[in-house]
């Protein structure tokens, strides 16, 4: 894939959409990989992973005490999450 990771980070798996909370997501794990912006694309093919692994682009959650929003920035530069099921 000959992508350079800069750090990688194990994060909470978040549930995904059609996910109900009786759902178990222990079986799960869920990383932030932060990369080059010229290597986001190639880390992002869906088709380079298993198919056992959901790769996206990760977006921050907005700060319980930040209105505006201007304290975060909506989505990573380069960022990633990988999560294997």
């Amino acid at each position: 894939m000959s992508v350079e990771v800069i750090s990688c980070h194990e994060v909470k798996s978040r549930r995904r959409r059609n996910e109900t909370s009786s759902d178990n997501s222990d079986n799960r794990r869920a990383f932030r990989l932060c990369v080059w912006e010229d290597d986001r694309d190639r880390l992002l093919d869906a088709s380079k992973w298993p198919r056992s692994v959901t790769v996206s682009t990760w977006f921050f959650k907005p700060r319980r005490n930040d209105t505006d929003g201007a304290g975060r920035a909506e989505a990573s530069a380069g960022g990633a999450t990988a999560g294997a099921a």
